[in-house]
């Protein structure tokens, strides 16, 4: 019996309690930390276009993309010089009066692969033209990064 009257009872002694209670908190902050931080593991989100490259091919005496008079088209010669298959092209057509064309042309240019290519195209005054080509992978996703541009357009 104890100077209260009470039999068989005995509480635990402070320092204990703290050693619990501080065991117990960093337990869940452990817990909780888990959740909140995502784990290091490196994601795989990459960038579809990443190693999507296109560049105008030069030939001597003439332009790589121009403009034919005679055939009322826009004439250019690309080469993929990235490290990966290019679908088709878009290219973008913008006069002086900001009136936009833009068409698609089917490519299909592996790896270091080069080819010409003609589109329809009506203007009195093709000095007055800029032209954006666009690489577009298989799926339809553009890769406005590797676009190329050409102003003035010149005449072929």
């Amino acid at each position: 019996m104890n100077k209260r009257g009470e039999v068989g009872r005995r509480g635990l002694s402070p320092l204990i309690a703290t050693i619990i209670l501080i065991a117990f908190a960093a337990a869940l902050g452990t817990l909780i930390m888990s959740w909140a931080v995502p784990s290091q593991q490196p994601t795989a989100i990459t960038d579809p276009c990443r190693g999507v490259q296109i560049e105008l091919q030069q030939l001597p005496g003439a332009n790589a993309i121009c403009y034919s008079q005679n055939t009322r088209e826009i004439r250019f010669l690309v080469k993929n010089s990235g490290e990966i298959p290019i679908h088709s092209l878009r290219l973008r057509a913008v006069n002086r009066q900001l009136e936009l064309t833009e068409r698609d042309v089917r490519a299909d240019l592996d790896i270091g692969a080069a080819g010409s290519f003609g589109l329809a195209y009506e203007t009195a005054s093709p000095n007055n033209i800029a032209v954006s080509l666009t690489p577009i992978l298989q799926g339809g996703r553009a890769c406005p990064s590797a676009e190329i541009e050409q102003a003035p357009l010149p005449l072929c």
